[in-house]
């Protein structure tokens, strides 16, 4: 028996679109002389479609009737329910079916009774299951697939899965559709990250190697395929983004040049009386290593205009929170008219770990239509840079070595209000992934912290949940991202 898994990238209400894609694989399929093609959760709808189904119904019943037209001899599956599909849409011969129960041959072959529930004895005989999942995709983990691994083997069956692909809203799904053989072993897998067809026969075949990229170009990938659908979802093209000479910026600005092409990439330099000179030209020097061009923007005129406008103190030596936050807000002010004036989008440049400590001005560097690494912590945006320059040099080693700095008085660094990243990164983790609200102790271990230290770093994550509720979507791709754990209500810190 040959069959096909489809992997491909639908989009939410767009059955015009999605249509297309699901003919061009069906005739894929048929033309590798597959028996079935099993097709993605949401695939005639896109995910999540939610009130739009309300409104198309008529679009969504006239897509299934031009697929039943198709008449393929190959038999298309459209599961219908969640992880281990209760049911299916059937396309056999220019007909239609409904089928109720775990999708499995014999169910679809001598359509099963439609009794509305799972029935497991129809199962039990089958050499072959098809599942559909839709987990969200996060780095590292192949939770999911040793799942299904270890039912095929339990079942004694080949196990067809068929994964979800591309970001929706905050989820990235991964793709990396897979066959399991009756032993629980993986024996092939789709691409991940891209739409392919995989096809295999049970009754002739070979296991194919199964290659998985490490952790930093694992989500080096999934952040490229999320800047991508983002855009191309939307509508948009074109992506501005202010470079600081910094690490943030840097790899923002890279993972944007990848899913958005060089040419649709604008820098904004938007330098103050504070920024150095090499910040400046690793700006420049960034840029020009990526191909995209620049603007230079002076915030002096618009803070000076500020500060007189608001009638601040004369500045002294330490330079005031107040005026801090004015220069950040200035340059949001330049980011947003420039989006506004030309038709882009800003990306924001916030990571994981300044969020959680609040180390970020609100209506200043929180702006943004996106957040691409705001899930991705400040150690790991310093892996997924060296993962970049794997393929050139295309972030300049200055970057990569310099202490990270805001530059909005003299002489700053990140260090100075904040524990070294490699320490709050662990405390930001543990607590984040594992919950552990109140359990410092624990964490102090972990971290290497004392128990004062850790207790401060987690007031600090819990006072700042507002700030964390009013930054640009980001995408999930740790296990427990901010916008999971943050709950509304008012709580002690």
């Amino acid at each position: 028996m040959k069959i096909s898994l489809v992997q491909i990238n639908t989009r939410a209400a767009d059955f015009k679109g999605n249509l297309q894609l699901i003919k061009n694989s069906a005739e894929k399929a048929a033309s590798a002389g597959s028996d079935f093609a099993l097709f993605p959760l949401g695939a005639i709808s896109g995910m999540p479609c939610e009130d739009n189904n309300f409104s198309a119904g008529r679009e969504y019943s006239e897509s299934l009737k031009e697929i039943a037209g198709m008449k393929l001899k190959t038999v298309l599956v459209f599961p219908r329910g969640g992880h281990d599909m209760d049911g299916a849409m059937v396309v056999r011969g220019g007909r239609l079916e409904l089928v109720s129960g775990r999708l499995d041959e014999d169910i679809i072959y001598r359509k099963a009774p439609c009794c509305g529930k799972h029935n497991e004895n129809l199962v039990h005989d089958a050499a072959v299951a098809l599942t559909a999942y839709a987990v969200p995709y996060v780095c590292g983990s192949a939770e999911v697939t040793s799942s299904i691994a270890r039912e095929a083997a339990k079942r004694k069956q080949f196990i067809f899965a068929s994964n979800m692909l591309g970001a929706n809203d905050s989820f990235l799904y991964e793709g990396r559709s897979c066959v399991f053989s009756p032993d629980g072993k993986m024996i092939a897998e789709a691409a991940s990250f891209r739409e392919d067809l995989l096809t295999l026969d049970t009754e002739s075949y070979e296991a194919r190697k199964i290659e998985r990229p490490e952790y930093a170009a694992d989500m080096t990938q999934a952040l490229v395929m999320g800047i991508g659908d983002y855009f191309r979802k939307l509508g948009f093209k074109k992506a501005v983004i202010g470079l600081s000479g910094g690490i943030d910026s840097a790899v923002v600005s890279s993972l944007a040049v990848r899913a958005l092409g060089a040419e649709n990439v604008t820098g904004v330099l938007m330098p103050s009386e504070y920024t150095s000179s090499q910040s400046n030209d690793d700006a420049h020097k960034l840029a020009g290593n990526l191909g995209i061009k620049t603007l230079t923007v002076e915030i002096k005129p618009l803070y000076d205009a500020f500060v007189k406008q608001l009638g601040l103190p004369a500045e002294t030596d330490k330079v005031s929170v107040t005026r801090q936050n004015l220069q950040a807000r200035a340059r949001a002010c330049v980011l947003m008219a420039l989006s506004n004036e030309n038709g882009w989008l800003v990306l924001n440049t916030g990571n994981k770990s300044e969020e959680a400590a609040g180390y970020c001005t609100l209506y200043g560097d929180s702006i943004g239509a996106l957040a691409p690494i705001s899930d991705v912590l400040k150690t790991e945006v310093y892996m997924v840079a060296k993962e970049i320059n794997r393929a050139g040099d295309f972030i300049p080693e200055s970057i990569l070595t310099r202490a990270p700095t805001a530059e909005l008085r003299p002489g700053q660094k990140d260090q100075d209000e904040l524990p070294p990243y490699d320490v709050l990164d662990r405390v930001v983790k543990h607590y984040t992934e594992n919950s552990c609200r109140g359990v410092i102790y624990d964490i102090g271990e972990i971290s290497g912290l004392t128990k004062k230290q850790t207790e401060d770093i987690i007031r600090k994550i819990k006072m700042n949940e507002y700030k964390r509720r009013q930054v640009p979507m980001c995408f999930k791709v740790s296990p427990k991202a901010f916008f999971e754990l943050d709950i509304p209500v008012m709580k002690k810190i």
